[in-house]
């Protein structure tokens, strides 16, 4: 399991199922925990589920797929009813590796957060614009050519976008975390590395009135090993 939705009557979870290999999994228990039904989409080849929205009229499914798309792995938008029965799928990205960080409905469009090798093999951090009818508006990538980036989460507030996740930077050595403002129209305002010496990374971000909050793990401050990280930012 990696995310779970309210629906009437009960939950609707998503996350993987491997059997010979990986399929999308839906799985929808009521709000005593009994499970109602499951099902299972998917191909050849591995694929699976990392965020579920509930639309009002149907589920939205969002994760990877390396069975459908442009080849090796793309990010997966899948449309089922609210009993799971499938209605559309949609794939996003190119004949190199992407793979899902996050998904959010900003009420006028959807926007997506995660990997991609399309534009350097390393990784750079992946962010889209879909319109209602999942077609892509925009697509953008960010990072640097010698380290391995990626995004983690993404926030639409005012119509600016927030998205945190991992960078090497342009040390090609320790990870940082990465932090990127955009507007909605997919022009960037502005991107920073934050950390230390050792690895830090961000993985889900928040907003507030005046502020952004990243939140994450840090190697490079704390009491000692790994912490949790959470870093305050100006709008």
């Amino acid at each position: 399991g990696m995310d779970v939705v309210q629906v009437d009557g009960g939950y609707v979870v998503c996350g993987g199922d491997l059997d010979t290999d990986w399929d999308v999994l839906l799985a929808n228990f009521s709000e005593s925990g009994e499970l109602q039904w499951t099902k299972t989409y998917g191909g050849p080849m591995n694929d699976a589920a990392w965020k579920v929205l509930n639309t009002g009229i149907s589920l939205l499914i969002y994760g990877f797929t390396e069975s459908y798309g442009a080849g090796s792995r793309d990010t997966w938008i899948l449309e089922t009813d609210l009993n799971g029965d499938s209605i559309a799928s949609t794939t996003v990205g190119s004949s190199e590796y992407e793979t899902a960080g996050s998904f959010v409905d900003s009420g006028s469009g959807f926007y997506l957060c995660g990997h991609s090798a399309a534009t350097e093999p390393n990784h750079e951090m992946h962010l889209a614009k879909l319109t209602s009818g999942m077609t892509v508006e925009w697509e953008r990538h960010f990072g640097f050519s010698n380290g391995h980036d990626g995004g983690e989460d993404l926030v639409v507030d005012n119509g600016t976008i927030y998205a945190v996740g991992v960078s090497a930077g342009s040390n090609g050595q320790s990870d940082d975390g990465f932090f990127v403002k955009l507007n909605d129209n997919g022009a960037l305002i502005s991107d920073t590395l934050i950390g230390g010496a050792l690895n830090d990374q961000f993985n889900a971000v928040l907003t507030s009135e005046t502020s952004v909050y990243l939140f994450g793990s840090t190697n490079s401050a704390g009491a000692g090993d790994q912490d949790i990280w959470i870093v305050k930012m100006p709008k």
